[in-house]
């Protein structure tokens, strides 16, 4: 029973992942489970680099990533 849930629980990770990927526009705190960072981290990379996205249809008081800056920022730092 035990291993029958803790494969649950990676089943239920990789699935968020996989919709976490598919999303345009990503919120700081789904930036931080995706990559398995802080908020600390975060911060690093937009001081080196990384955008805050505004999202037209969303409240203004967040921040959100676009998932095609990340993507660029990674590639281009080799992450």
């Amino acid at each position: 029973m035990t291993q029958l849930m803790e494969m649950l629980k990676k089943i239920h990770v990789l699935l968020e992942q996989a919709v976490l990927n598919q999303k345009s526009y990503l919120t700081q705190e789904e930036v931080r489970d995706l990559f398995h960072v802080g908020n600390k981290t975060i911060d690093a990379w937009i001081k080196d680099g990384l955008r805050k996205t505004q999202v037209p249809t969303e409240s203004k008081s967040r921040i959100y990533y676009s998932r095609k800056d990340i993507d660029m920022y990674m590639n281009s730092k080799k992450i």
